[in-house]
């Protein structure tokens, strides 16, 4: 039998978007959960909301913080009220799949070695919109973190509360947390493990806990939105929606290298440019972060 899980989710200001994420846990095929809900002091409806169903469904338990503490800190403090075995992470802003806590509850039962589990993601832009796969999750074991980015999707993640404990937690930092968890239990030869199917739908957009509420909202966060959108919709092979975004961005900033090779990629036909993009875009960036 699997065991309980925890599901938790620290939000701040997240009004436009968290119903979703709250009825798609709720909605899970996986009846055995309960879902801390961590309102880090949210000067919008959020609270309004998560009372709202904490009232209706006696899976949802509500933990208010006065002040805000930030992503890291207000997700130990749910998972420290966790009765759970296993501890999934969710963010205010993402859809889980249906089967999501099923499967990877499933996958850390009959794995008794491994110590957590995540997954590949659909990718969403602000208004729900798919975007596509991020193309940089590999599914299998996870010896190694890479040095330019993360596969590990925080808000997939679920792993024993245990493993998560000896590991120290998230550390107290605003940002990267999830990376430099990962490295402490991979450290401690603890096994991560990708699943081979997205059970997430991951948003983009500017306004989301771990995004422009921590780290200043403003042009420049809506700049870094569109930038990051026209790269994962390029590599899915959608060049019309990278243009029109690329164009906004090159108005808005002339004289960034970055856009208009990125605007080069996505004048090129599909066929041309999928190839292009998988040849070119770890180079372009590569060129890019020497230069910046």
């Amino acid at each position: 039998m699997t065991p309980k899980v925890s599901v938790v989710m620290a939000v701040r200001n997240e009004e436009r978007y968290i119903r979703q994420a709250i009825e798609s846990i709720l909605n899970q095929t996986h009846a055995d959960l309960e879902l801390i809900i961590v309102d880090d002091a949210s000067t919008d409806a959020t609270p309004q909301v998560i009372d709202e169903y904490a009232k209706k469904d006696s899976r949802v338990r509500v933990i208010t913080l006065k002040k805000p503490a930030g992503v890291c800190a207000a997700t130990n403090t749910a998972i420290k009220a966790a009765l759970g075995e296993y501890v999934a992470v969710m963010d205010g802003n993402d859809i889980a799949m249906a089967g999501r806590i099923e499967e990877e509850a499933g996958f850390l039962a009959e794995h008794p070695q491994i110590s957590c589990v995540s997954s590949p993601v659909i990718l969403l832009d602000e208004e729900g919109n798919e975007v596509g796969e991020r193309k940089d999750i590999t599914p299998g074991p996870i010896e190694k973190l890479p040095k330019n980015h993360n596969p590990i999707v925080n808000s997939t993640a679920i792993f024993r509360k245990k493993d998560f404990l000896a590991a120290g937690g998230y550390p107290d930092t605003q940002y990267a947390g999830d990376r430099i968890l990962w490295e402490k239990m991979l450290k401690q030869k603890m096994k991560i493990q990708i699943l081979p199917k997205p059970l997430l739908k991951y948003r983009l957009h500017t306004q989301g806990l771990t995004n422009a509420m921590y780290a200043g909202e403003g042009p420049q966060t809506r700049r870094q939105y569109l930038w990051t959108l026209s790269s994962y919709l390029l590599q899915n092979k959608k060049n019309k929606e990278a243009k029109t975004n690329l164009t906004k961005l090159i108005k808005e900033e002339p004289t960034r290298p970055k856009y208009w090779l990125y605007l080069l990629l996505s004048l090129m036909p599909t066929v041309a440019s999928e190839k292009a993009v998988n040849l070119l875009l770890p180079k372009i960036k590569k060129i890019i972060r020497v230069r910046q």
